[in-house]
Order: C-alpha cells, then sequence, then structure tokens
C-alpha cells in the first residue's frame, strides 16, 4: 500500500486530528511504500507549522519507521504525473503520490478524495481502516 503524505506527517506531529488513524496503519501494514518526494513535502509543511528543527528531523523520523519503503522518483514517474495534472487538475505532490502508487500497482491510503478521479488507482480512507 502507498502511505501519501497526510497519513504520514499525522503521525510525526504530536496530536492530529489523523494520529489514531495513522497509528493504527502504521501498526496494521506490513509492506508500505512511500515516495521520496512525500518527505520533501512534510518539510516543506513542518518548516512552516513547527520550524526549521522539526523540519529537518522528518527524513531520520520516517525512516526510523521499519514498515514503510522509501521510492526513488524516475522518469516515468514524473511523465505520468504530468499526465494525471492535466488530465485531473492534480497539484504537483498529489500527482507524483497518484504516479507512484500507480507504479508499483498499489492502493494509495489518503484522506484525499481527489485520487478517487483515478481510474487506474484505487484509494482507501484511512479513517476507515479498523
Amino acid at each position: 500500500m502507498y502511505v501519501e503524505a497526510d497519513i504520514l506527517y499525522s503521525y510525526l506531529k504530536p496530536t492530529d486530528w489523523l494520529k489514531e488513524s495513522s497509528v493504527k496503519i502504521l501498526k496494521k501494514y506490513k509492506n508500505l511504500k512511500t515516495s521520496v518526494i512525500t518527505i520533501t513535502e512534510i518539510e516543506l509543511v513542518s518548516k512552516r507549522d513547527f520550524g526549521e528543527q522539526f523540519s529537518n528531523s522528518v527524513l531520520e523520523r520516517v525512516k526510523d519507521i521499519k514498515n514503510i519503503k522509501l521510492l526513488d522518483l524516475d522518469l516515468n514517474i514524473l511523465k505520468r504525473a504530468v499526465e494525471y495534472r492535466k488530465k485531473y487538475g492534480l497539484n504537483i505532490f498529489d500527482s507524483i503520490h497518484a504516479a507512484s502508487a500507480f507504479k508499483i500497482k498499489k492502493e494509495i491510503i489518503s484522506t484525499d478524495s481527489i485520487y478517487d478521479l483515478i481510474e487506474e488507482i484505487k484509494r482507501k480512507d484511512p479513517r476507515q481502516i479498523e
């Protein structure tokens, strides 16, 4: 399963409305994947929300999660991301998450319903995980 940034960000934050769901997901699933772009996205948002120190700790904190593998970006992912932006109006980060999930033929777990527009991938809402 591909883990989108909202799940990891809620897990890393001290408190978050999605925290309980993100903890369940990270405990329940063994073979999770996310993109290196997820790290960049979380670093940008957390720098604004929590400052430089928190932002600079994101990579190490995500790497400490043993059941998540970081996927590299490649040209095929970037090309498909551009297609998704043109076809579905996704932003840059969301399009790369969608293209990464497509490449590894996995579901994407996210609260963002924009992924429901893309027929080639299936989204799971983390709030519905038990």
